[in-house]
């Protein structure tokens, strides 16, 4: 099984990114990075790691379009070649035991999972935003997940050309991973 994982970027110079990259390379067997037009040294960080696992595609993002963060991701889609795709913003950081996510997807059980997020808040202390509850719903027991993060690689997934699109297409019903964390 070969775990690909996915970002689309532009402008992400920072150390951030920089922490994504290192939590990503321990678990992909490829990195896959859409890169929009950077002009701040991205592709110099991400040349860096002097890597063959990270292969940047260009693709300009086109800002006045509101569907174009969609063709972004589906422009990582067309490029990806593992069995399985985790997709990463670029300040975002896998937890140690994303390991785990092998497992996952060995298993069979689903063909897309959510993943467990949690926030850096208040000048970098790690805070779960969502501790007390989902304040639109007043539900004590709410845990954020981000939808449709790890899939499998299918060629019937896609994402909507919206600004914020989540992923369609998959098959059968929809696993929770909460032993993996994305911290955002």
């Amino acid at each position: 099984m070969r775990l690909s994982i996915a970002y689309i970027v532009e402008n992400e110079n920072c150390i951030f990114f920089v922490q994504s990259l290192k939590s990503a390379l321990a678990v992909a067997d490829e990195i896959i990075v859409v890169d929009g037009g950077s002009t701040d040294g991205t592709l110099e960080l991400i040349d860096s790691f002097n890597n063959e696992k990270i292969k940047v595609i260009h693709k300009k993002f086109l800002h006045e379009s509101k569907g174009a963060n969609g063709r972004q991701r589906n422009e990582y889609l067309k490029w990806v070649t593992g069995d399985w795709i985790l997709v990463l913003d670029a300040d975002e950081i896998l937890s140690d035991d994303a390991y785990k996510l092998r497992e996952y997807a060995e298993s069979g059980k689903f063909d897309v999972y959510n993943i467990k997020m949690l926030h850096f808040i208040y000048s970098m202390k790690l805070v779960d935003a969502t501790d007390g509850g989902n304040p639109l719903v007043r539900n004590p027991d709410y845990i954020h997940r981000v939808q449709n993060r790890f899939f499998k690689r299918t060629p019937d997934v896609f994402y909507m050309e919206v600004e914020h699109p989540i992923l369609f297409g998959f098959k059968g019903d929809l696993g929770i991973i909460d032993d993996v964390v994305i911290y955002h």
